[in-house]
């Protein structure tokens, strides 16, 4: 679990990571025209496999599920660009999904996502509630 967490944390934190993504589709304006600009290849490297697990993959779709928030998010493995629509809901999910990590799982009461939680305190409360 506690891996599970670390590992959490950089996904949505890392230079290519899910923050980084909602940064790309929202830009400075916060208007979410990079929804317009998203290649596969950015979608496809968001999720890691340390944090979400592939739950199928049918007809060129790819689903995933999250192993700790259990979000999930579906997306066309076939369409580049991405289409505006779909960066949308992927966006929509993956802010859902932060908002759990952030709010509900590492308790972030200021400064969120900045400084890493107490990894080690989060997994002895989350085994304790298991």
């Amino acid at each position: 679990m506690l891996q599970l967490l670390k590992d959490s944390y950089i996904d949505a934190t890392s230079q290519n990571g899910l923050a980084a993504f909602m940064y790309l589709v929202r830009t400075d304006k916060n208007d979410f025209s990079g929804k317009y600009n998203c290649s596969l290849k950015v979608i496809s490297n968001l999720f890691s496999e340390s944090v979400w697990a592939c739950v199928s993959s049918p007809g060129g779709h790819i689903t995933v599920k999250h192993k700790i928030t259990g979000v999930v998010i579906n997306f066309s493995n076939h369409k580049n660009p991405v289409d505006p629509g779909a960066i949308m809901t992927i966006a929509e999910k993956v802010q859902e999904h932060l908002n759990i990590l952030g709010n509900e799982i590492f308790m972030f009461k200021q400064g969120c996502w900045k400084v890493a939680p107490n990894f080690e305190k989060i997994a002895k409360a989350l085994s304790k509630s298991a």
